[in-house]
């Protein structure tokens, strides 16, 4: 009964999520507006968040800000980046790319896969 119960809590552990990457394209926060043709991008990583996420790292007093959790944070947030492939003269139907990046470090639990976003709903 005991290796039942073991091998049940092990499973939940699994299922749960534990230990999994977040993804930087869940904590990229965007809108499109313009008319078709003239459309436009404007987007932005929510790095404050995905930090929270990615380390498990909240800075709840002013002497975390001078604690070894704050140093890894400003490393992480210093180590992350994106690229837009388009953001200007957007037309209904485009697809525009955002491409992510993270340090070698963190990449074990940072996912960098890209976001497709597809343009439409412009005027």
């Amino acid at each position: 009964m005991r290796k039942k119960l073991l091998v049940v809590f092990a499973v939940l552990f699994m299922l749960t999520g534990c230990g999994s990457k977040v993804e930087m394209k869940d904590y990229f926060i965007y809108e499109i507006n313009g008319t078709n043709g003239e459309g436009f991008l404007m987007g932005n990583l929510d790095v404050s968040n995905l930090t929270t996420d990615a380390l498990d790292i909240k800075i709840d007093s002013f002497e975390d800000l001078f604690s070894e959790k704050a140093a890894e944070a400003m490393k992480f947030e210093m180590s992350i980046g994106y690229d837009v492939d388009e953001t200007s003269q957007l037309s209904n139907g485009d697809e525009i790319t955002v491409n992510f990046t993270v340090s070698d470090e963190f990449k074990k639990k940072v996912g960098t896969s890209p976001l497709k976003i597809k343009v439409k709903d412009l005027d």
